[in-house]
């Protein structure tokens, strides 16, 4: 992984690191998209790594990226490090529910409880509460005197949108780092540099990404998504619709290209083109269909047609 572009907050963790004198409670700030859990997860491979080492191909972050501590992590399997969230939340519910809106109590005390046991395989502790606006109220307050005196081998990074989405409490007891929006400059690198894209393509991309990478790669795959579509034959289509991959899960690949069409259109009647109107009320009419247990592959197949004859 490397981090785009939030200098201020990279050379305040590098000199912490290099200082030895890094805040035990970080709150990273900013919006979603932006880099804070890259960089939540790169300075854990920094407190973790066997041999840290600066390298800019990586990022600002010393580590090597290549030790058995770095790529525990990148597995998110390091005994000495735990990634709080609502996936972890519904981890805990015994496999009752798939997803979970709230980090409730008995998350944070599984935190605490990981939390105040040394390390086994290396000499820091590393917990990162991503989507901390989901904790509830009780787990807020329980987290309160961990934020506060942690043990002098933990480090914890609470990640959230913003202050306001945190209890004051818990936010006057951490160091605070704010993520800026990315340049429109550092997105179109990234674009070219990693995905190949053309300078015209990526500048496009990145001018409407709202300075976040999430968007920007979501709009790539949406391009994508539509040059493969339109290449496709009906027959091609067909095929692609009774392949096993796609028939393991119908209703749910079905929806995610409905959205994605639905996005499609939806962006073209931003920029102007009043046709997309009665497109975008199909795509609905469509998706309702499917969420009403309609054959999945009929409805794709009325689409796909209805697309072809525009």
């Amino acid at each position: 992984m490397k981090i785009i572009g939030q200098s201020l907050a990279l050379t305040y963790l590098t000199q912490g690191l290099k200082l030895q004198h890094l805040s035990p409670s970080l709150l990273f700030l900013g919006k979603e998209g932006i880099g804070k859990k890259t960089t939540a997860l790169e300075l854990s491979k920094s407190l973790l790594c066997k041999e840290p080492k600066s390298n800019a191909e990586i990022g600002l972050l010393p580590h090597c990226d290549q030790c058995d501590a770095c790529l525990k992590i990148t597995r998110l399997n390091h005994p000495d490090f735990l990634l709080v969230n609502p996936s972890y939340q519904a981890s805990l519910s015994n496999g009752k529910s798939e997803s979970q809106e709230s980090i409730k109590i008995e998350a944070v005390r599984s935190l605490i409880k990981f939390l105040y046991y040394r390390p086994t395989e290396s000499l820091k502790k590393v917990v990162v509460i991503d989507e901390a606006q989901a904790l509830s109220a009780e787990a807020a307050q329980a987290l309160l005197k961990s934020v506060e005196e942690p043990p002098p081998y933990a480090q914890l990074i609470i990640i959230a949108p913003d202050r306001h989405a945190l209890p004051s409490t818990l936010v006057s007891r951490c160091a605070i780092l704010s993520f800026q929006p990315l340049s429109l400059k550092d997105i179109s690198f990234y674009l070219q540099n990693q995905l190949g894209l053309s300078e015209e393509k990526a500048n496009h991309i990145a001018e409407k990404s709202d300075g976040t990478l999430n968007k920007a790669l979501h709009l790539r795959d949406q391009e994508a998504a539509e040059i493969s579509l339109a290449g496709l034959s009906f027959e091609e289509f067909s095929d692609w619709l009774t392949e096993g991959e796609f028939r393991k899960e119908a209703r749910k690949k079905g929806g995610e290209l409905l959205s994605s069409l639905i996005d499609q259109a939806q962006t073209r009647l931003e920029e102007g083109d009043l046709t997309q109107i009665p497109t975008i009320q199909n795509l609905l009419r469509a998706k309702k269909q499917i969420e009403a247990y309609v054959s999945p592959r009929l409805v794709l197949e009325t689409v796909f047609l209805n697309q072809k004859t525009k």
